[in-house]
């Protein structure tokens, strides 16, 4: 696997996370309080992201495989990570997660919530249930303001999702590697 791939993904998780931490600001409202807690949990997920691939490339390294002109490997029985040409995939079996970096962007899917995101510079997208959706610049406090109320109701379920996601690839680091914990 290139690990190039994987650590362009970990570096552009981390970099949109440093981005919306260096944009605020101090808050004059409740609203921007507000505002100022939704681009603090925006960016926690885009480090949680970036902790879980971390972990991923730490769990994989040790079952890689060429398969045509992609690099797979399988792990933990229900995790694979596949990178294929300019995609690199995380996926997981149950319940169906996804994790996806592909030409700048980042997105992140888990099916038992029904929730999505998609991340690029400047853009942010959260789904759920596949009807509300909110699309909003986490660098600027006015767009958040303006969207407050469903970027609160969304990110909860959001950050729930990466959170799980996250804690099932610590309990597979404790069981199969345990020097993969130390991420």
């Amino acid at each position: 696997m290139s690990v190039g791939r994987l650590d362009e993904a970990v570096s552009f998780a981390r970099n949109l996370a440093s981005k919306i931490r260096e944009s605020m600001g101090p808050a004059e409202s409740l609203a921007q309080s507000k505002a100022l807690t939704q681009m603090t949990n925006t960016a926690m997920v885009l480090d949680e992201l970036a902790e879980i691939l971390e972990r991923a490339r730490c769990l994989a390294a040790d079952s890689l495989r060429k398969v045509g002109n992609a690099t797979l490997s399988r792990f933990c029985s229900t995790w694979q990570l596949v990178e294929d040409g300019e995609r690199l995939i995380l996926s997981r079996t149950k319940p169906a997660t996804s994790l996806e970096y592909e030409n700048g962007k980042l997105r992140f899917y888990r099916q038992e919530e029904e929730i999505r995101m998609e991340a690029e510079p400047g853009r942010v997208k959260i789904c759920r249930y596949n009807t509300m959706c909110i699309e909003y610049n986490p660098t600027s406090m006015d767009d958040i303001i303006r969207n407050l109320p469903e970027i609160t109701y969304l990110m909860r379920h959001l950050m729930n999702a990466v959170r799980k996601s996250r804690d099932a690839l610590v309990v597979c680091a404790r069981l199969s590697k345990p020097a993969c914990l130390s991420i």
